[in-house]
C-alpha cells in the first residue's frame, strides 16, 4: 500500500513534492499553510495571482516548481476558513490521474484539513484511501507534525532496487505481451479493438469516421500508421494518457492470460525499450517512460481489484 503514515516535519520530507490544501481566493487557511507561506514566499505571490485572476478552480491544484522545490497546491476551500470535502475528493482524483503527466514520483502531504477542524479527518482518510490505497504513486500523509523530526518514509516496493524487465514488439521476446503492438481483442463502450494501439491511434480524432477506419485497419502498424495522419482532436495532449489507461486497463483486464503475464513481473519497474519515443518509451535510463509507468498502475489497479 503506498500511503504510509508517519509522524515528523512535513518540510523535511525526502518526498519529490510536497502538498497541502488551499483555498481559491489567495487568502491563507490553517497553520500547515501559513507555513508553506512562509517557507516558500515566491510561490505565494504566484499563488495569490492566480487567485485574483480567477485562474484556480474549485477541486483543481497549481504546482509550483523552482529548482528541487516542487509544491502542490490543492484547492480543496472555496475561502481559508472551511476545507470541502468533495473538493477534496476532486483534487485527489485529478493527482490520481495526472500524477504521470506532472511527472510526479512521489508526494508528502498533512492530512488535509485536520489542523483547522479535526473532524475531518476520518473523511480525509477515506478518500485518500479510495484514491492511493492501491496506487502506485507513493504518499506520505503527515497525520502528526512535529517541528524539526525527519520521519522514516519507507520506500514503495516498485521504487526499490529491483530489476527492471524491458519489453517491446520485437526486441524482447519475454513480456512482448506488455506491448500495445501485441495484438489482443476487447471491447470498449461497446466497440471492439483488435489492440491497445488501434485503440489509442482511433481515439486521436474527433471524427467518427476517422476513428472507424483506423479501428479496422488490418494490424497496429497500420494503425499507429493512419492514427498519425489524422487530424488530431483539440484535446488531445490532455487527455491521450487518459486514453492510453483506458486502453491498458481494458487490454488486461478482459484478457486473462495477459493478465497474468503483467501479474507475474511482481513489483519490478517495467520499461518499454525504445530509441525512437521519449515519451512513451524509455532506452538507457532515458525518456520519460511514460508506458511502463501506466502499466505498473494498471497492474496495481488489477492486483487490488482482485484482493
Amino acid at each position: 500500500m503506498p500511503i504510509y503514515y508517519v509522524t515528523g516535519d512535513l518540510f523535511l520530507s525526502s518526498a519529490q513534492i510536497l502538498a497541502h490544501g488551499v483555498s481559491c481566493r489567495g487568502n491563507t487557511g490553517g497553520a500547515i499553510a501559513r507555513a508553506f507561506w512562509d517557507f516558500f514566499p515566491e510561490m505565494f505571490e504566484e499563488y495569490r495571482c492566480l487567485c485574483a485572476a480567477g485562474a484556480l478552480s474549485p477541486g483543481s491544484y497549481f504546482i509550483w516548481r523552482q529548482r528541487d522545490d516542487w509544491v502542490l497546491n490543492l484547492a480543496t476551500q472555496l475561502d481559508g476558513d472551511r476545507i470541502d470535502i468533495a473538493l477534496v475528493q476532486r483534487a485527489l482524483e485529478l493527482l490520481s490521474r495526472r500524477y504521470l503527466a506532472e511527472d510526479i514520483k512521489s508526494v508528502a502531504m498533512p492530512l488535509l484539513g485536520a489542523d483547522q477542524d479535526e473532524r475531518f479527518g476520518e473523511d480525509v482518510r477515506a478518500s485518500m484511501e479510495q484514491h492511493f490505497a492501491w496506487h502506485p504513486l507513493p504518499v506520505y500523509v503527515y497525520a502528526e507534525h512535529r517541528p524539526e523530526v525527519e520521519a522514516i518514509e519507507p520506500r514503495s516496493a516498485c521504487v526499490g532496487e529491483q530489476e527492471p524487465e524491458l519489453f517491446h514488439t520485437s526486441r524482447h521476446h519475454d513480456f512482448k505481451e506488455l506491448s500495445n503492438f501485441y495484438q489482443a481483442t476487447f471491447v470498449q463502450d461497446q466497440v471492439e479493438y483488435q489492440s491497445a494501439e488501434h485503440y489509442y491511434q482511433s481515439q486521436k480524432s474527433a471524427r467518427a469516421e476517422e476513428q472507424e477506419a483506423i479501428r479496422t485497419m488490418e494490424n497496429p502498424l497500420e494503425a499507429m500508421k493512419r492514427g498519425r495522419q489524422a487530424e488530431p482532436r483539440p484535446d488531445w495532449e490532455e487527455v491521450k494518457i487518459d486514453v492510453m489507461r483506458t486502453a491498458l486497463r481494458a487490454k488486461f483486464s478482459q484478457n486473462h492470460d495477459l493478465q497474468q503475464v503483467l501479474l507475474s513481473t511482481g513489483d519490478r519497474p517495467l520499461h518499454e525499450d525504445s530509441p525512437n519515443d521519449q515519451f512513451w518509451g524509455w532506452f538507457n535510463g532515458e525518456g520519460r517512460d511514460l508506458m511502463g509507468r501506466l502499466l505498473v498502475e494498471v497492474r496495481a489497479f488489477l492486483r487490488y481489484q482482485a484482493a
